[in-house]
């Protein structure tokens, strides 16, 4: 198991965020047959982009995007072999500590029916009826800071 994870937020087109993206493919695209185009990577452009790294490798990844008064959680992914050890969990905090310092006050996001306990644990609530997104069961949650 990782000791020793540092969070940060990297640039976008970095090298730290083309890793982040082969995370993300290998976790929530592959599996789906899906993969991400050049437009997908384009449009993450104003996104804050979140790692956790451990031995100057990326094992975990969010991105965040800011709205007026609200933010979006998305691409929350965390190395397989490390699901379900905290790692998760430490990421959002991470998240939602950085967001608290940019004075946004709700977070939304696009749960996985299959990972939706995990947010509900994090005290995210779920919002109007599940849909269906990427193929897959969503449920829309939120959660307030302040």
């Amino acid at each position: 198991m990782l000791q020793d994870i540092h969070f940060q937020r990297i640039e976008h087109n970095s090298e730290d965020y083309f890793q982040s993206v082969r995370l993300r493919q290998e976790i929530l695209r592959t599996p789906l047959g899906l993969v991400f185009t050049k437009d997908d990577l384009t449009s993450e452009t104003l996104q804050i982009h979140i790692v956790g790294k451990s031995a100057n490798r990326i094992v975990c990844t969010a991105s965040i995007l800011i709205f007026q008064q609200h933010c979006k959680i998305r691409q929350v992914a965390v190395q397989q072999n490390l699901q379900k050890t905290g790692i998760g969990y430490q990421l959002m905090t991470f998240c939602e500590r950085y967001i608290q310092q940019l004075n946004i006050a709700q977070i939304e996001l696009h749960a996985r029916l299959s990972i939706a306990d995990f947010y509900r644990k994090m005290g995210y609530t779920e919002i109007g009826d599940g849909f269906i997104e990427v193929n897959l069961p969503h449920i829309k949650m939120v959660k307030y800071l302040k």
